[in-house]
């Protein structure tokens, strides 16, 4: 029995671990966490703060800090993944100071102290040593997946597990029987781990202001508000509370917005809370994001998958979904228009992509970065409507990839119809290809007496009816959309769009969905039953792809994407290969690293010049990787990371790239893999930058994942990672990498720590290149160096 162990007292509450030295104690539900984990995993005491992050903690007498409560000692916040630690010596006492008040000077009776001299109380995966002793050995075999149902219990919610029921999902099936089987569990568990894992997201220092209200709905701007880096979505539930006074309300998030890199919403609040309009000082309220619990997508994909178990597996459609495609190309006859204007534009791999899908059941299409999947998309639906009688339904795992296609097809004059929930139709900018648009065009135009015509304006209106009122305004609304959908060729919507009761009459005799990678397989085979003739997946399965609440369900194939299956299946794909996006020297590493060195360059290097923009080491090659000696810190959700010393280079590279003069504000991004990094550039960018705010605004800051699909013409990388384990965790995957890198039209600035992302695979492969080119530099950004130690060749 080791030095500190006792036979009674309190354990870990995970783990059962007893060195009192090890353990801190939840002040809020009394129990004790051990600073241990399993390997490299995280800290219990860790686990239960990410996901209690109110819950203050104490040392136990035994620990080197004696029985302290961990809380900054000017604002008294206790979370301790944003306090920051100073050991007292010869007698002094010890100190505790979070984040934002050390940065803001708000440091009450604290004497000040350098930057240096303070230590993050949580370093990597653990509360620093001086704090809470670390446990000799690793601890019981306790699972991420069995700490949350742990939680859940705590929560009076058990749930029970199946994570030893689950299936690791073959590449191959046999029939639709044992498909639908394995993907039910894996829906199952996964909507399990959501509930599981559900919390409240603050955000402070956001204004609130009324826009607008229609019958008993009241419209409210929160602005700023980062609902794109804390992954909340339309639908969520928001909650707004004044500082200073009693006051709070809660809506729903019915429209997200960006402006430059400034993100903001709108809630829609019934009944209103009219207060909230009288207040706009950006320091007056705290938003409090609770992600709702939508069982619709989930009752959608069980649908789906419910409706495959009956299906033939003579249907071409089906046997390509279990893995077996035949390869029968349909008959050659269809009507195809070569001499179109629009396909006669596309290069030689677009022409290719649109005639096999055109001429085959099943069809794959890959769409590298910058390759022009959304004008081979339009141009596959134009030459559908070659073809008479022929109807379309295109889709796509998100909202935001729709509007993005739909906007397209609207430019390319085709006609159809967008649906879309609701709350997005309540508050639409008036686009006249969404079904609420062509509703209200039909009802206003239809032939009704005096009192049901001054019933239909006054909901047109305002919405406040009587519920008889309601019920006939009903009726008026399914005439409209049934005459509609009748008649309309094509239908936009998202995937689980597809299963909505206003499609159900609606067959389509071709199903093409975008960002196919994106989406789960139950996801993807919602819009599939729309359709059994013909379907096209267009997406890019060496990018991201499906998010996925379980790690046990993703690491046993769920987050892996149809698409993708198919791909490893051996299913035939057409590649584009042409990008027209980035300078090519940037672009020419992701093409060797990830393609095979397949997809060449569409736009020459002197279109995407960037020698007056930065001082690159070399101006034909406006790429580098800049050398940060920071140190990575746990941010205040528990979940993720950040980086000062990386955070104030980022700013500062950001500076002299404005200061040329050669690009605007709003052609700049800034890209990291982690939230919290996004978030601290964010709140520091005016503080540490020397441009004033109006162009600061303009700069975008966001993730990785949130910047799929998007381009700069400079994107600034923060690596983040620094630790003395050398992981470097999801920023080593290859996909996630891929999209960093490719975003960026003129200019790509990586800032990182060489050291420590040598260790994985792929980050090796690039430091190499950058190297070999002599692209590898530290210094002041103003007079960069080459990295010393490092393979730069002169």
């Amino acid at each position: 029995m080791g030095e500190g162990r006792r036979d009674e007292g309190p354990s870990c509450a995970y783990c059962a671990e007893s060195n009192f030295e090890t353990l801190l104690r939840c002040d809020t539900c009394d129990k004790w966490f051990c600073n241990g984990a399993r390997a490299k995993g995280r800290a219990h005491i860790l686990y239960h703060a990410a996901i209690n992050r109110s819950h203050p903690f104490s040392t136990h007498p035994s620990c080197p800090i004696t029985g302290m409560r961990l809380e900054c000692a000017a604002c008294e916040s206790t979370n301790v993944f944003a306090l920051r630690f100073f050991p007292g010596t010869s007698g002094a006492r010890n100190l505790l100071i979070c984040r934002y008040c050390f940065d803001a000077g708000s440091l009450g009776d604290v004497p000040a102290r350098r930057s240096a001299d303070w230590l993050p109380l949580v370093r990597g995966n653990r509360v620093i040593e001086s704090v809470c002793r670390f446990p000799s050995e690793p601890c019981s075999d306790i699972t991420e997946n069995d700490i949350n149902r742990l939680e859940a219990k705590w929560r009076g919610r058990p749930e029970e597990t199946v994570q030893g029921a689950l299936q690791s999902i073959p590449v191959t099936f046999h029939n639709c029987k044992q498909y639908s089987n394995v993907f039910r569990e894996m829906v199952l568990h996964d909507r399990r781990c959501a509930a599981a894992g559900r919390r409240s997201e603050e955000i402070r220092h956001v204004s609130c202001h009324m826009v607008g209200e229609k019958g008993s709905a009241f419209f409210y701007a929160l602005r700023p508000f980062p609902w794109k880096d804390i992954g909340l979505s339309t639908g969520d539930v928001v909650s707004v509370l004044r500082n200073d006074k009693p006051m709070t309300f809660q809506g729903t998030i019915a429209k997200t917005e960006k402006l430059g890199q400034e993100q903001w919403c709108i809630i829609i609040v019934t009944p209103p809370a009219r207060d909230a309009s009288k207040h706009e000082n950006t320091a007056s309220f705290i938003a409090t994001a609770v992600p709702s619990e939508n069982e619709h997508p989930v009752t959608k994909k069980l649908e789906a998958l419910m409706r495959f178990s009956f299906a033939s597996s003579r249907c071409e459609i089906a046997r390509a979904v279990l893995g077996h495609p035949s390869g029968r190309r349909l008959s050659p006859s269809l009507q195809f228009d070569e001499d179109d204007e629009g396909f006669k534009g596309l290069n030689e791999s677009q022409q290719a992509a649109v005639k096999a899908a055109l001429s085959n059941a099943f069809t794959l299409i890959q769409g590298p970065p910058g390759t022009g999947k959304t004008s081979t998309s339009v141009q596959i639906i134009r030459q559908l409507l070659l073809r008479k009688k022929t109807r379309v339904l295109v889709c796509a795992p998100s909202n935001a990839a729709v509007d993005h296609l739909s906007e397209s097809m609207y430019k390319n004059k085709i006609d159809f119809i967008r649906v879309q929930p609701r709350y997005r139709e309540e508050n639409d900018s008036g686009r006249p290809y969404t079904l609420g648009s062509r509703v209200r065009e039909i009802m206003e135009a239809m032939p009704l007496n005096r009192k049901k015509r001054d019933i239909v304006k006054r909901a047109l209106e305002s919405g406040r009816l009587s519920e008889e009122e309601k019920q006939l305004c009903q009726k008026l609304e399914d005439r409209a959309v049934k005459k509609i959908l009748a008649e309309t060729r094509v239908v936009a919507c998202t995937c689980i769009g597809a299963g909505s009761r206003w499609l159900r009459g609606f067959k389509a005799d071709f199903v093409l969905i975008d960002e196919a990678s994106q989406a789960t397989e139950p996801e993807t085979l919602v819009p599939l039953f729309r359709g059994e003739k013909q379907v096209a997946l267009v997406g890019d399965h060496r990018q991201l792809g499906p998010v996925v609440l379980s790690n046990v369900a993703g690491k046993k194939g769920f987050a892996r994407s149809l698409f993708e299956r198919l791909a490893g299946a051996g299913s035939e794909i057409t590649q584009l290969n042409l990008q027209y996006r980035t300078h090519p020297f940037i672009y020419r590493f992701s093409s060797m690293a990830f393609y095979g060195g397949t997809v060449l360059d569409g736009v020459p290097a002197e279109k995407r010049d960037a020698s007056g923009i930065f001082p690159w080491p070399n101006p034909e090659k406006p790429m580098l990787f800049y050398d940060c000696s920071g140190v990575e810190e746990v941010g205040d959700s528990g979940a993720s990371f950040l980086n000062e010393a990386e955070a104030r280079a980022t700013i500062s590279v950001v500076d002299a790239v404005l200061e040329s003069g050669a690009v605007r504000p709003d052609e700049v991004g800034i890209i990291s893999p982690y939230r919290a990094q996004c978030e601290y550039m964010r709140e520091r960018l005016l503080q540490w930058g020397t441009a004033g705010k109006d162009i600061y605004e303009k700069v975008e800051i966001s993730t990785v994942d949130a910047y799929q699909g998007r381009e700069k013409e400079i994107i600034i990388l923060s690596c983040v990672r620094n630790n003395e384990e050398r992981t470097v965790g999801f920023i080593g995957d290859e996909r996630r990498l891929n999209v960093s890198l490719t975003r960026a039209r003129r200019g790509l600035i990586a800032i990182g720590k060489a050291e420590a992302l040598r260790g994985d695979k792929c980050w090796s492969k690039l430091l190499l290149y950058m190297g070999e080119h002599s692209l590898a530099v530290t210094g002041p950004i103003r007079s960069l160096a080459p990295l010393e130690g490092w393979p730069n060749k002169g």
